[in-house]
């Protein structure tokens, strides 16, 4: 037996909107620096972005073809209920309080499985990710023009983190306009960071 877990009809829906627009979606009253940010200047771009969306939301289709027709269109477990937490409570044997909470939140509405808590001799666990983490953005910012740089370039603005406690350090890190280094690292947290 296998149990989904994944942002399966979120990356679909993104996509979606990317194949729309021809870049990721952002606020409508920053849409001109979004294009920028993406470089879509002429028409001919927008259409060849748009036509890279397109494949890719062609690849993720068919290469979860399997799920999307078992599962009502999106994984097991989908949308706010990919976390930590449903993945400890699937293994741990732990089903969600209901499957009405879970479609609500954009999983599946059939019942939701979890590994049984009697009689599994083995279970193989599967976690994929992008292979790492950013900054939480919260916008977009110029960026410092290199030599020979007709104009300078967007890239995202960093979430302040205030007074949140650094997990690598465990201090306080000043804030991320203070030109002083004090730190060999950035800001690392669940709330300034995202995988």
């Amino acid at each position: 037996r296998i149990i989904c877990i994944a942002l399966l009809q979120e990356t679909i829906s993104w996509l979606e909107e990317c194949v729309k627009i021809g870049h990721p979606p952002c606020d409508e009253d920053k849409t001109e620096e979004c294009r920028k940010y993406y470089r879509i200047g002429t028409k001919e771009r927008l259409e060849w972005k748009r036509q890279q969306y397109k494949d890719i939301l062609s690849d993720v289709k068919v290469a979860c073809r399997p799920i999307l027709e078992r599962n009502g269109g999106c994984a097991h477990y989908d949308g706010k209920q990919v976390t930590p937490e449903t993945i400890i409570n699937v293994m741990t044997g732990i089903a969600p309080d209901t499957a009405s909470s879970l479609t609500a939140s954009g999983g599946s509405s059939q019942a939701s499985p979890v590994v049984p808590r009697k009689g599994v001799k083995s279970v193989f666990l599967w976690t994929n990710t992008h292979g790492g983490h950013h900054a939480v953005s919260v916008g977009v910012e110029e960026a410092e023009k290199k030599e020979g740089e007709a104009q300078g370039r967007m890239k995202p603005k960093a979430i302040d983190p205030g007074e949140l406690i650094c997990d690598v350090c465990g201090k306080v890190h000043p804030p991320p306009t203070q030109l002083k280094r004090e730190f060999s690292h950035d800001h690392s947290s669940l709330r300034t960071r995202e995988w």
